[in-house]
């Protein structure tokens, strides 16, 4: 069996690992950028409004400190990782390496 490489999903592909493995648990709500788009999207197959984890701090965060993530956030980017360094990722979008850690913590704990 191929072990997957989370560091080399698509943010498509990531933020639905997300969904899958730590589902909303507020209420759907859509809430506007200040250009107007919209942070949630809207899948047409599944008929429901998900969240964006790479985009929404308010979704992600609190996974983060759920799970005693360390984050270090830089100008040009971030770096996310456990108590004793045995998950890590790095990512000029610190959502995304947190979400990459979350990612990993969950498929260790399916084996």
């Amino acid at each position: 069996m191929k072990q997957i490489q989370v560091n080399e999903l698509t943010d498509v592909e990531l933020n639905r690992a997300m969904i899958w493995l730590y589902p909303p648990s507020q209420p759907i709500r859509y809430t506007q950028y200040s250009d107007g788009t919209l942070k949630g999207y809207y899948h047409v197959d599944l008929q429901a409004a998900f969240y964006d984890y790479l985009s929404d701090w308010n979704l992600t965060m609190p996974l983060a400190v759920e799970h005693e993530l360390y984050s270090n956030f830089f100008k040009d980017g971030g770096i996310a990782r456990t108590i004793g360094h045995i998950f890590w990722a790095k990512n000029k979008n610190p959502l995304r390496a947190i979400c990459e850690v979350l990612v990993m913590i969950k498929l260790e704990g399916m084996k």
